[in-house]
C-alpha cells in the first residue's frame, strides 16, 4: 500500500457513513433530525477531503473517478433529504433516501478495500465454475441487499408490509449461505474470499434475530416504557448489520471477481 493515511481516511468516511445510517433510521421514530443533519454534512466534508486527497495521491485514475461519484452520490442524497424534511415530500421520497444511503455505504466500503493492502495482491486466477458460479453470486447478493434494505425502509414508513422484507431477507440469507459454502468449501484457502465469506455469514446470522426481536417491539405496546428505548437500540443494531451486509456484500463482490477467472477462460 503507497499511502496507508489514505486507507485509513477511507475508513473515517466509511464509520462516519455507518453512523449517519444509524442515526437516520432513528429520526421517523425519535425525531433526532438535527444530529442526522449534522452528521450528514460531516459525512459530506469529509467526501469533499477524499476526492482532494485521491487527485493528490492515487495513481489509479478509475479510483479517483470514484471518488468523485461518491461525492456526487452523497450531494444527491444530502440534497434529497433536505429538501424532503422542508417539503414535507412524500414517504416514498425518504425511502429513496434511505436506499441511497445504504448504497453509498457501500460505496465506502469498495474504497476502503480499493485503498488497502489487501487489494494490491496479485490475482489468485481461481477457476469459476459450476452453477451458480460464484461471480453471479457476488452479483446477486449486494443487489438483494439493498432491496432488502428499502423494504425495511418501506416497513418502518408504513409503506409495505413486514411480509416483503421477510421474504427479502430470507432470499439474502440463501444467497449468502451459498456463496458461504461454495468459498469455505472449494475456496478454503483462498484467504482473500474467505474472510469475507466468513464474515457475511456471521454478520446474517446476527441479523435474523435482531429483525424478529425488531418486529416483535414494534408491534409491542411499549408507550412510554424503558421498552421504547430498547426498541429504538434494536432498530438501530438492525440497520447497522443491514448497512456492513451491504459493505461486506460490495467488497466480497469486488475481490470474488479480481481473484476468480470464468471456467470458460481455462
Amino acid at each position: 500500500m503507497k499511502n496507508p493515511w489514505l486507507h485509513r481516511y477511507c475508513i473515517l468516511l466509511a464509520s462516519a457513513t455507518l453512523l449517519m445510517v444509524i442515526v437516520g433510521s432513528l429520526v421517523a421514530t425519535s425525531g433526532i433530525v438535527k444530529a442526522h443533519r449534522t452528521l450528514g454534512m460531516t459525512v459530506g466534508t469529509i467526501t469533499i477531503g477524499l476526492v482532494v486527497l485521491l487527485w493528490l495521491w492515487e495513481p489509479r485514475r478509475w479510483l479517483r473517478w470514484l471518488g468523485v461519484a461518491a461525492l456526487l452520490l452523497v450531494i444527491g442524497q444530502g440534497v434529497l433529504g433536505s429538501v424532503s424534511l422542508r417539503l414535507g415530500l412524500p414517504p416514498a421520497v425518504r425511502i429513496l433516501h434511505a436506499l441511497l444511503a445504504q448504497f453509498f455505504f457501500g460505496v465506502t466500503a469498495l474504497l476502503v478495500l480499493f485503498t488497502s493492502s489487501v487489494w494490491r495482491q496479485q490475482p489468485l486466477s481461481i477457476r469459476d465454475s459450476g452453477w451458480p458460479t460464484l461471480r453471479q453470486l457476488a452479483i446477486l447478493t449486494p443487489i438483494a441487499v439493498l432491496l432488502q434494505a428499502m423494504l425495511g425502509a418501506a416497513y418502518r414508513h408504513g409503506l409495505a408490509g413486514v411480509l416483503p422484507h421477510v421474504l427479502s431477507a430470507m432470499a439474502v440469507s440463501l444467497l449468502i449461505l451459498m456463496l458461504a459454502v461454495i468459498v469455505l468449501t472449494q475456496h478454503a484457502g483462498a484467504a482473500p474470499l474467505k474472510r469475507p465469506a466468513k464474515t457475511l455469514l456471521i454478520l446474517v446470522l446476527h441479523q435474523l434475530p435482531l429483525g424478529v426481536l425488531a418486529y416483535y417491539l414494534r408491534i409491542s405496546s411499549y408507550e412510554g416504557s424503558w421498552l421504547s428505548l430498547l426498541a429504538a437500540a434494536v432498530v438501530a443494531a438492525h440497520v447497522a448489520v443491514g448497512a456492513l451486509l451491504m459493505g461486506w456484500s460490495a467488497a466480497s463482490a469486488a475481490q470474488i471477481w479480481k481473484h476468480t477467472r470464468p471456467a470458460s477462460s481455462f
